[in-house]
């Protein structure tokens, strides 16, 4: 699949491209789970979907909306608005969005100034997309603490929190 799109039914769709013949369909997990849900509707409670974690370093839901690596011309603000389209459809149809941080950042490794920077990046090119969140998804289950529980003695912690954060989670395939 190439992008999400929202079709003239307002329903999200996939483009895809094969041998340059272009066809829009269900081929990716969004547009399969709604079309599922469409047909088993007490399969989703209230109608909540799920959360998709989203980085920023390559664009958001399949356009290049990053403008510090596309640059900030006509094409990329043009990505940015049918990027807004579609996470507009997608809340409306009941799914919600997390940062996965702007560059797919290992959180253990990362120093302080290191998250802050990324951030950043995820608020101005991402969340100016995607609208706030307060989960973060960490890339790679990179956690920035060990069992104990989080405390604001915790810079990286503290940040976060500061930032609007308020669901951590890890991803653990163990």
């Amino acid at each position: 699949p190439s992008k999400l799109i929202v079709d003239k039914q307002n329903q999200i769709k996939n483009i895809y491209i094969d041998n340059k013949k272009e066809t829009v369909g269900d081929y990716d997990m969004v547009p399969l789970i709604d079309s599922f849900i469409k047909k088993h509707p007490d399969f989703s409670y209230q109608g909540a979907k799920g959360t998709l974690a989203l980085t920023g370093y390559n664009g958001v839901l399949g356009y290049r909306t990053s403008k510090s690596e596309y640059g900030d011309n006509e094409k990329t603000n043009k990505e940015i608005e049918a990027a807004k389209k579609v996470a507009d459809q997608l809340k409306k149809d009941g799914w919600s969005f997390a940062s996965h941080t702007w560059g797919h950042l290992n959180m253990t490794q990362a120093s302080l100034a290191d998250i802050q920077q990324d951030n950043e990046r995820w608020q101005n090119e991402v969340a100016l997309i995607l609208g706030k969140t307060n989960i973060l998804i960490y890339p790679f289950g990179a956690d920035i603490n060990d069992w104990q529980p989080y405390s604001e003695a915790n810079q990286k912690f503290a940040y976060l929190k500061q930032q609007g954060f308020d669901i951590f989670c890890n991803v653990d395939a163990s």
